[in-house]
């Protein structure tokens, strides 16, 4: 029999991508913008404010997680250029086989995301609605500049829904249309989805702790100490 290589099933030959950190930080986030949105709907402003703080913190960690992190969580694996968007999209209309981890087109959907999200947590940290919440950080700028701040984190809010619906419909487009499922794998960590491919170098949970562990705590240093 063969010998089957580290980080691969050996009953359907999957191969490891997402490390458990990234995973957890997908759901996490999934769970914090949800929360955050709802909260914001139905006026329940304290607990907004923790989601979007825990939002800040994920954020965070995923930059740091991005520079020390599994191969595939490297920005370095999947920050690519324009051509190679346009020659992604050029093979699935051929038929072409995904390769695992984020595609290029994924990678700059990562990085917009990481982008509208940060900044709609900051930008929150100065908001006010002049009558009942203030921001942690909102006694630091003026009346008028948290106006300013507040109606950018409703107009930057239109821009984080447009994204997660945008990732919504790309993953529905690749598990009904292309017959690739992206799902299991950030459930999972492997893919079936392959060909002859080769185990990669997973980041270690402990180190992810550690980064979590900073992040969080030099972010409520910063904002509530």
């Amino acid at each position: 029999m063969a010998r089957v290589p580290a980080g691969v099933d050996p009953d359907d030959r999957g191969v490891a991508v997402w490390d458990l950190p990234v995973r957890l930080f997908h759901w996490s986030l999934v769970i914090c913008i949800a929360g955050a949105v709802i909260t914001a709907q139905i006026g329940e402003m304290d607990l907004h404010e923790r989601f979007g703080v825990a939002v800040l913190v994920l954020v965070l960690f995923r930059v740091t997680w991005g520079v020390v992190g599994g191969q595939h969580a490297r920005f370095a694996s999947f920050v690519r250029g324009p051509g190679a968007a346009v020659r992604y999209l050029r093979g699935l209309g051929r038929g072409a086989q995904h390769a695992p981890g984020h595609s290029p087109i994924g990678g700059w959907s990562v990085l917009a995301m990481l982008v509208v999200f940060a900044v709609q947590a900051t930008l929150g940290l100065f908001a006010t609605d002049d009558i009942f919440f203030d921001g942690p950080l909102a006694g630091l700028v003026s009346t008028e500049t948290s106006r300013t701040v507040t109606s950018l984190h409703h107009l930057n809010g239109k821009f984080v829904i447009a994204l997660v619906v945008l990732h919504l419909i790309a993953v529905l487009v690749y598990l009904l249309v292309l017959r690739i499922n992206l799902i299991r794998p950030m459930v999972t960590g492997r893919t079936r989805d392959h060909g002859g491919l080769q185990p990669v170098r997973q980041g270690h949970p402990l180190l992810a702790l550690v980064l979590l562990a900073g992040v969080a705590a030099a972010v409520i240093g910063v904002i509530y100490g």
